[in-house]
């Protein structure tokens, strides 16, 4: 089913080791995601929310993340540097958003990356 959550607050600072988090089928969007959120999360589901846009200071702390689904938003734009440190990224979903620009390097920092999708945008 789909649940209504447009917020969820997240205090990893009080935790010291990494944590999965299921949020897909809401109604969350980037006003939503304060700056740190993804401090200490290792697998991330989002799809199917109202995101539209992905920037640095999103995820910047995200040193942890492995898994990052993202699909079925309405993503139209991702900043250069917004996986920049998720050296550790093996999964990126990206897949029926509505992408119309990334810059050519966003993904370069990603040298474990196995599998992005970028399918049906």
């Amino acid at each position: 089913g789909k649940n209504q959550i447009d917020f969820y607050e997240f205090d990893s600072e009080k935790n010291d080791h990494s944590f999965f988090l299921n949020l897909k089928n809401n109604n969350l969007t980037i006003e939503n995601l304060k700056t740190g959120f993804f401090k200490s999360i290792y697998h991330a589901d989002l799809e199917s929310n109202r995101l539209s846009e992905l920037s640095f200071e999103m995820f910047h702390q995200a040193f942890d993340m492995k898994y990052l689904y993202l699909n079925k938003n309405r993503i139209e734009k991702i900043e250069y540097k917004t996986f920049s440190n998720m050296k550790l990224l093996i999964k990126l979903d990206l897949s029926e958003n509505l992408l119309i620009h990334f810059h050519h390097g966003t993904f370069s920092k990603l040298n474990n990356l196995i599998n992005l999708n970028l399918s049906y945008n």
